[in-house]
């Protein structure tokens, strides 16, 4: 498994060398959300990392138990030495990295203006860098071809996702949900139940009243569910990091002519759209399709 974050963590390098880049800063705490130290060395969340053009790699995690027994990269340095403060980490890691003086570091792309010149000034030794379009961009690029070990976790989130979809599909004919409530715990539950870490955001449970809504506010009441008419069901989940999505109609009673159309009208985009969901295509594709 440590090989597998080795080589992300090496094409990284790769790149950082040809551009003349010494390290790269991540920072992932509850104010910016990075998915990128994850990618690198499975460390979840609330860590620090600096990856140098050598592939060399520290890891400055606030849970230092939890990285021991998760993470993979080249050194752990608990986060609390440095009084969590991102800084003054970078800059002790950094010398523990023996990145030379006078070479260029780049900081994350979403630190403020502010926090920038605060960089610059405890980084005095290095050419400080702050780009929308450089090596945290490349990262983002990365990350969106998928590796083997990604593609697996993917279809085990799908193939959950898909087995929680029959279960909800099984109780609404046998009338076990009562409520919106009911619908969004029983998800909640299940996933769990299936080894995922949760749901990949806030379940949305909406019977006839509130579906109108893009997103329903709020995620879900106490109010009947399913009733007559059109529902919407909106959940998905996650499995070792990656995340699951799907949005479902539940048609009960009754239909208006108009509310027919709509689920025809649905149908027939799906039927459009589900050739182009394939290996190689671009996943804007089904919905340039439909749109045609």
């Amino acid at each position: 498994m440590n090989e597998i974050y080795k080589a992300r963590r090496q094409k990284l390098a790769d790149w950082m060398s040809q551009n003349d880049i010494s390290a790269v800063i991540f920072v992932d705490n509850e104010e910016k959300r990075s998915p990128e130290i994850r990618y690198f060395t499975n460390h979840a969340e609330d860590a620090l990392l600096i990856i140098t053009k050598k592939g060399s790699s520290i890891l400055c995690p606030w849970d230092e138990n939890l990285a021991k027994e998760k993470a993979h990269v080249d050194l752990i340095i608990p986060y609390t030495k440095y009084e969590l403060k991102p800084i003054k980490a970078s800059l002790a890691l950094l010398k523990t990295l023996k990145v030379p003086g006078k070479t260029r570091v780049e900081i994350p792309s979403s630190t403020s203006y502010p926090e920038f010149l605060r960089y610059v000034d405890a980084l005095a030794d290095y050419d400080v860098l702050c780009n929308e379009n450089f090596a945290h961009q490349f990262v983002t690029n990365q990350r969106q071809v998928k590796d083997a070990d990604e593609i697996k976790k993917a279809r085990k989130a799908a193939e959950i996702t898909n087995t929680i979809i029959d279960a909800i599909a099984e109780a609404l004919e046998k009338n076990t949900f009562k409520t919106e409530m009911d619908v969004a715990l029983f998800i909640e539950r299940s996933c769990r139940e299936h080894g995922c870490e949760g749901t990949s955001f806030p379940s949305l449970v909406a019977n006839p009243s509130r579906s109108f809504a893009i997103h329903c506010f709020p995620n879900y009441t106490s109010g009947a569910f399913p009733a007559s008419g059109l529902s919407i069901l909106d959940f998905g989940v996650k499995y070792d990091g990656y995340a699951s999505d799907v949005t479902l109609t539940i048609a009960k009673g009754s239909l208006s002519a108009e509310q027919e159309k709509q689920i025809s009208l649905v149908e027939k985009a799906y039927d459009l759209a589900l050739p182009f969901y394939a290996e190689g295509t671009p996943v804007k594709t089904p919905a340039v399709k439909v749109d045609e």
